[in-house]
């Protein structure tokens, strides 16, 4: 028997009176009742009191006793932790070893006559208190290590719990001990908590010592059975990503790949297969897909649910095709057929993980993928692994693409109906959009990644419809994906991009996505007869019947020095995708942090298991978590939240260059750690006031065109009647700011889901949503830019990477030149591109 035992276990932990402890019959005690564990040695934990004994009659209290002594402690005391019971409705849990640790009793004994029993107590400072105490047990840790675990550990592995241990002890809030809110309590570790401590230390230190070494035994234990070393070893092994979802591993999946260059109708393909099934999912990269499949379907009569992480619209109880992002792929639901679109999306170093996962872990009995050739032989590896069937469908272009033999040689005058000019930045746009409509008087829409999706469809519909003046389309990379768009003329305006860290070459797949655009005609509106589901063609032309022999699409550049690389990048072969991203679920991230001491920041957990994560290199790679530590790192000062939630509010939408997104995330986690309701307009930093001031900008700008009009002449009157107004840099600032509100009501909502507690009513954030894109979509009707100051910044840059440019005196490109050949294209005839000339 332990000295632990041998000490205690015949007193009352309670009050150490030597009272023989009543020993029932274990074999007696039902799973729900509590039961404590000293060395092995089963104890039923009695509420309170004595067992009978002598002349000493001390009550036994019944189970209903039990009850009713606790409801006491509610009533007088407040809520005590509810880890020390077995049982209970808020998280109780006996050890995996047998037991909780012992409910200390408030107040020692029951107080009688005696003086002694009435003195009062001094207060004591408990967190120096409990770390002299730790510090002790530390001092004899070696001698509780012989007798306790050395059966189970070496002396410093144990050693390794034993900071671990200290580390959650002490990471509590001691200066409110009454409360029953401790990160750790949440978390589900078996720490002792302040009001148990504080309550063992009111009757002394021989109890309060025994409470800490119990404490750590059933941590230590319970935690891992295994050295902290090794749990990280065997949490950072995702070399088996396929093992982690064994309820798919035991169906015979078929898988069908639908490869494909842009518009050659494979996706169409697809979705008729989901059309005709009786169960089904559909995964897409963007919400505006997940949208536009929704709609489409329920637009036919097929009853459809939307599941976005920032919106989720479950119109039917039970509907026949769920539309979500694919993240958000329901793993337990099982389906006849889910349809993953944009499979290419499986090597992206910071979202593959999410087609891997979906793939790996859907459970569909038919899986469609949709993407490009080089997705092949990773797909092949993949199905191998898992043993599933794979056919593959092989797709032809619809209509032609072709690249131009020349430029439009900085000419602007060159622009025409249905062309759309592409850059990578707000005010490029702007800019662009601005030149474009004094020099050629036809109008713009505008499409780039800050803006909406809701807004990003609107523009596109302006585009797309012959019937308005909207006949150019100037638009960042957001077009390759997720728009139909009526584009008879993709033009690149420039072939770099700044990536947040320097200007850097586009990469030829990005390059040939945003080319393929060209020639596309948009999808016919899925309108149903009246009562019954009419099938819809793939696609469709503007105007008339869909021509047998479609107009061609057209890639060119806007500089001449940039068609050479144009050209190369389009004639050149794609490497094969070699590897499939991956990442550690919640749960592996969740168990690894435990292996931490609290205090060790969360995105330094993050790094640590990125540094040591091992995968099968021949079939995966590790995604990047640069987001996640990102987001981590925003709200590591934020006080009072659990692992579990670092975790959900690592993964959500926070733009990195944001600051006002930034703050408003902050001041979310605060709501969430303090379990405060927070609807959305009672948050302090929502810059809901950029709408009022917005609305008085616009009332502005109409006085002053009044002001303009009244002096016009009739003529000039008739010209500007139905303007909004003449547009103004004034616009351009406060855009921006619109974005931003808009970013943080998604990231509200999208938390809304995660904590629907906190962050409530929707109702109203979806106001503010519908309110902020009506006010971005105004402003985009009005926005110019003076490009004047594009063209310096754009010469600034361009003379820093010796890169040709009409804009200024910049040295021409050379064949040593970083630009020359950017890629290491090497075309299908074999020869290397090359720039120079």
């Amino acid at each position: 028997m332990s000295l632990l035992a041998e000490r205690f276990g015949r007193q009352c932990m309670a009050c150490a009176h030597m009272a023989p402890r009543r020993l029932p019959n274990i074999s007696t005690i039902s799973s729900f009742q509590q039961v404590r564990v000293f060395s092995g040695t089963q104890q039923h934990l009695r509420v309170g009191g004595h067992s009978k004994t002598g002349k000493t009659q001390i009550r036994e209290h019944s189970q209903d006793d039990g009850k009713s002594q606790f409801r006491k402690i509610l009533k007088n005391d407040g809520p005590p932790s509810f880890k020390s019971f077995g049982g209970g409705s808020k998280g109780g849990s006996q050890g995996q070893f047998g037991g909780s640790r012992p409910a200390i009793r408030r107040g020692g004994p029951a107080r009688g006559k005696e003086p002694w029993l009435n003195r009062p107590r001094k207060d004591v400072n408990m967190e120096e208190y409990t770390k002299q105490r730790l510090f002790k047990f530390r001092k004899d840790f070696k001698l509780f290590w012989q007798e306790e675990l050395s059966g189970n550990f070496k002396y410093e592995e144990a050693l390794d719990w034993l900071d671990l241990y200290e580390g959650k002890v002490m990471v509590q809030n001691f200066s409110q001990p009454e409360s029953d809110a401790f990160p750790d309590a949440q978390d589900g570790d078996q720490v002792p908590d302040p009001l148990e401590l504080k309550r063992a230390q009111s009757v002394g230190e021989e109890v309060f010592d025994s409470l800490l070494r119990e404490g750590f035994r059933i941590f230590a234990l319970g935690e891992g059975k295994m050295p902290i070393a090794e749990l990280q070893k065997e949490l950072t092994d995702l070399q088996y990503p396929h093992e982690w979802y064994p309820e798919t591993r035991t169906m015979q999946r078929t898988w069908i790949l639908h490869v494909g260059p842009t518009n050659s109708g494979k996706t169409y393909q697809a979705l008729k297969r989901l059309e005709a099934c009786e169960s089904g999912v559909y995964a897409g990269p963007l919400r505006l897909l997940a949208h536009e499949i929704y709609e489409k379907f329920n637009a036919k009569g097929i009853s459809c649910n939307l599941i976005t992480g920032e919106e989720q619209r479950l119109e039917h109880a039970v509907a026949k095709v769920t539309s979500s992002t694919v993240e958000m792929v329901d793993m337990n639901r099982v389906v006849e057929v889910a349809v993953l679109d944009e499979i290419q999306m499986i090597g992206d170093k910071f979202r593959g993980w999410a087609w891997t996962q979906a793939l790996l872990g859907v459970r569909a009995k038919e899986v469609h993928m949709c993407g490009e050739e080089r997705t092949v032989d990773i797909i092949k590896n993949l199905a191998a692994l898992t043993g599933d069937k794979l056919i593959i469908n092989r797709y032809n272009r619809l209509g032609p693409l072709n690249t131009a033999t020349e430029s439009l040689g900085g000419d602007w005058k060159s622009i025409t109906k249905g062309d759309c000019v592409v850059t990578f930045s707000r005010k490029d746009i702007f800019a662009i959009k601005k030149t474009i409509e004094e020099t050629t008087g036809t109008r713009c829409a505008v499409v780039y990644g800050g803006l909406p999706p809701e807004t990003r469809s609107q523009q596109a519909k302006l585009f797309n419809d012959q019937s308005n003046e909207y006949d150019v389309l100037v638009a960042s990379d957001a077009v390759g994906m997720g728009l139909n768009l009526s584009i008879q003329r993709v033009i690149f305006e420039t072939l770099t991009k700044y990536d947040g860290e320097s200007v850097k070459p586009l990469e030829i797949p990005h390059i040939k996505q945003i080319g393929g655009r060209a020639g596309r005609y948009r999808v016919a509106p899925s309108i149903p007869a009246p009562g019954k589901a009419v099938p819809i063609p793939e696609v469709v032309p503007a105007v008339g019947v869909l021509p047998a022999a479609p107009n061609p699409g057209v890639v060119t550049t806007f500089e001449k020095a940039d068609l050479k690389l144009l050209t190369a990048a389009m004639k050149a072969d794609v490497p094969p995708i070699k590897t499939a991203g991956v990442h550690p679920p919640d749960r592996i991230i969740e168990k690894f942090a435990k292996t931490f001491p609290p205090r060790k920041p969360f995105s330094a957990v993050l790094e640590e298991l990125v540094k040591r994560a091992k995968v099968n290199k021949d079939l995966f790679h590790l995604c990047s978590v640069d987001d996640l530590m990102h987001a981590a790192g925003v709200v590591e000062a934020t006080k009072g939240l659990t692992v579990a939630e670092r975790i959900t509010i690592a993964q959500a939408p926070l733009p990195k260059r944001d600051a006002t997104v930034k703050q408003n995330l902050i001041a979310y986690s605060k709501l969430i750690a303090e379990s405060r309701s927070g609807g959305i307009l009672d948050v302090e930093d929502m810059q809901l006031q950029v709408l009022d001031e917005y609305l008085a900008q616009k009332e502005m700008d109409a006085e002053a065109a009044a002001e303009h009009a009244r002096k016009a002449s009739k003529k000039q009157l008739e010209e500007i009647r139905g303007e909004v107004t003449a547009a103004k840099d004034g616009v351009i600032e406060i855009l921006p700011r619109l974005e931003s509100l808009h970013k943080s009501t998604m990231l509200w909502l999208w938390l809304s889901y995660r904590f629907p507690s906190v962050f409530t009513p929707r109702e109203t954030a979806f106001q503010v949503k519908q309110i902020t894109e009506d006010a971005i979509q105004d402003a985009l009707s009005r926005a110019r830019y003076d490009r004047a100051r594009k063209l310096k910044k754009r010469a600034k840059h361009e003379r820093a990477l010796g890169h040709t440019s009409l804009y200024g005196d910049v040295p021409p490109i050379t064949k040593g030149s970083q630009f020359a050949n950017p890629w290491g294209i090497t075309t299908r005839t074999g020869a290397t591109a090359s720039a120079s000339g």
